[in-house]
């Protein structure tokens, strides 16, 4: 059995009964290289409209219910009562309705501090996301890895992950 990481491959042997840890490998995923060339960091900004007193938080991927979007809004509500110079972009396509997002961003009162891209992300505006972002973020509930994550990994971008699956590895 092959499987992406080292949690993963616990994860099994905890499930299984009669130790089937020696067939399993771990063969960790590579790194997923843009094809084109990240803007700096300045021109993202500026593309964006943020000056750089913004702290930039990104959540980027596939948005589905399994990723904690709904968590990540009431943490960044929490956290941007203590760092007023936080920004949350939320973009990706989603796979279920996005509009329970939405109102419980309204009624967090966070309008005017998450920007919200529900929809297919070119691979030129997601670079220039995470040249803009200070930190990515992957708060997902259930994962055995994230691609997401690898890119953040390629384009050298921090990340802050639950500890699921293999994302602690990452």
């Amino acid at each position: 059995l092959i499987v992406l990481s080292d949690q993963e491959s616990s994860d099994i042997e905890d499930l299984v009964i009669g130790g089937i840890g020696y067939k399993i490998y771990v063969i960790p995923h590579g790194l997923l290289t843009p094809k084109m060339q990240s803007p700096s960091r300045t021109t993202a900004r500026y593309e964006l409209g943020l000056d750089n007193e913004i702290e930039m938080v990104l959540f980027f991927g596939k948005i589905v219910a399994y990723k904690g979007i709904g968590d990540l809004i009431e943490a960044f509500s929490i956290a941007s009562k203590v760092r007023p110079k936080l920004k949350l972009y939320i973009a990706g396509s989603p796979d279920e309705p996005f509009d329970a997002y939405l109102d419980q961003i309204k009624k967090l009162g966070l309008e005017q501090k998450v920007c919200a891209y529900p929809e297919y992300v070119s691979t030129s505006f997601m670079l220039t996301l995470y040249a803009a972002a200070d930190v990515a973020i992957l708060p997902y509930r259930q994962a055995s890895q994230s691609g997401a994550g690898l890119e953040c990994l390629t384009l050298g971008k921090p990340i802050i992950v639950t500890n699921t699956g293999g994302l602690s590895d990452l």
